[in-house]
């Protein structure tokens, strides 16, 4: 009887925090404005994460995508609330560059025949890209996820163009940079999130 009555006793304190500290993240709507009010218990701990929906896609962080700004919720006995939410339209490709600064248009088009013809024989991309890449790019020419502002006007806007697996070319002259681009990932819009997380440490 004594236990259960210390075990109500716990759940009771507990939900009785979990509303109060809702009640009050309700009106703070910035990260110093939560640091405020966490800084007057020691026993809570606050971070900030940033997360956005194309990279962090762990089990947690997709249930962070049905949420919207200035929600509070609660996962796993932690606090969380949404400070920023927005999104935007990300694309990712593996590209060869081709340096027109060291190479004459003559010689790029060959080489560019020379990709295109390996590639459709079935060399993959990847080892073309290893073979032929002159920028330093370790990684197969990969680009990671970009958004607009990221890369040359000219290359965003061709890569939107085009669909998974296309591989084009892509020439932004005024630089004297050219490219063979393979589209890896569909262009497609994902959020982008500042979340407070709060624990109660002990």
């Amino acid at each position: 009887m004594k236990r259960t009555i210390l075990f109500l006793s716990i759940f009771f304190t507990a939900n009785s925090f979990g509303q109060s500290l809702t009640g009050e993240l309700q009106q703070a709507n910035t990260y110093d404005e939560v640091k405020a009010l966490t800084d007057k218990d020691p026993a809570l701990r606050l971070d900030l994460l940033q997360v956005n929906e194309c990279i962090d896609t762990s089990a947690l962080q997709k249930q962070f995508y049905t949420k919207k700004y200035g929600d509070i919720f609660v996962i796993g006995g932690d606090t969380y609330k949404v400070l920023y939410d927005t999104s935007s339209v990300f694309s990712r490709v593996n590209y060869i560059f081709l340096d027109g600064a060291k190479l004459s248009i003559r010689q790029i088009d060959s080489i560019r025949s020379l990709i295109m013809g390996a590639y459709k024989k079935g060399v993959p991309f990847d080892s073309l890209a290893s073979k032929y890449n002159m920028d330093g790019n370790q990684n197969f020419g990969d680009t990671n996820w970009f958004t607009d502002g990221i890369m040359a006007k000219e290359f965003s806007d061709a890569v939107k163009q085009h669909k998974i697996s296309d591989v084009f070319a892509v020439d932004i002259k005024q630089h004297n940079w050219f490219y063979v681009v393979k589209k890896t990932f569909e262009t497609a819009r994902f959020k982008q999130m500042a979340i407070i997380h709060i624990q109660k440490i002990h």
